[in-house]
């Protein structure tokens, strides 16, 4: 956005993010991030991005989950489409089709609901 001065200003609606950050207020670009999930435990980013790459999809990023202690993948990724026709097209394309044995499952990303904490961790 820009002020009358020409300069340029965040709204309030709006977050600087560096590369690989998800953008809008709440972290999450909704229309164009979609879940893929049911991944098998060996399937890498590269396997994914070639899955995609072969499907003709247009993404920006790929990111498997993985286990904050141990780094193992959690069997789940978050994939960037560049638009909301792209998003659509890899949702057609790709949800219940077979990756390394298992059946993808795959949708528009859902913003995280806020979590009550648990007990005390000793």
């Amino acid at each position: 956005m820009q002020s009358r001065t020409g300069r340029i200003v965040r709204g309030p609606n709006t977050l600087a993010r560096s590369p690989g950050q998800w953008g809008t207020e709440s972290g999450l670009n909704m229309g164009t991030r979609l879940f893929v999930g049911n991944l098998s435990f060996n399937t890498t980013e590269l396997d994914l991005r070639n899955v995609l790459t072969e499907a003709g999809l247009s993404f920006t990023e790929v990111k498997i989950v993985t286990e904050r202690d141990t780094g193992r993948p959690r069997g789940f990724a978050f994939v960037e489409m560049v638009d909301q026709a792209s998003a659509t097209k890899a949702i057609e394309a790709l949800n219940e089709r077979e990756l390394d044995g298992r059946q993808l499952n795959v949708n528009e990303a859902r913003e995280r609901t806020s979590r009550v904490g648990g007990g005390a961790r000793y």
